[in-house]
C-alpha cells in the first residue's frame, strides 16, 4: 500500500460552491427531520410552540409534587392531631 493510497483526494472548492454545499444540506438535513426549510419562520414558531410545551409541562409537574408533598404532610399532622386529642380525652 502506498503513502498515497492513505490520504484520501483533495477538492479544491470556491467559496461560493462551499457555501451551496453547506446550504443544500442543510436543506436536506432539515427535510429529513420533517422540516420545511422553505419556511423558516414556521421552523422557529414550531420549536417556540415545543419550548412553551416543555416549560408548562415541567411547571405542572412542579405544582403537583408540592402539592402532594403538602397533602402528605397535612395527613401526617391531621394523624397526630387526632391521636394527640385521643391520649387527652380518651372515649367513654
Amino acid at each position: 500500500m502506498s503513502e498515497s493510497d492513505d490520504n484520501p483526494p483533495t477538492i479544491t472548492l470556491t467559496t461560493e460552491q462551499l457555501e451551496k454545499a453547506v446550504e443544500q444540506g442543510v436543506f436536506n438535513a432539515l427535510i429529513h427531520l420533517g422540516l420545511d426549510a422553505k419556511k423558516p419562520i414556521d421552523i422557529q414558531r414550531d420549536f417556540q410552540f415545543l419550548r412553551d410545551l416543555r416549560k408548562s409541562t415541567e411547571s405542572v409537574k412542579g405544582k403537583a409534587l408540592v402539592t402532594i408533598v403538602g397533602i402528605l404532610i397535612a395527613g401526617g399532622v391531621a394523624v397526630i392531631w387526632l391521636g394527640f386529642k385521643t391520649l387527652l380525652h380518651p372515649p367513654s
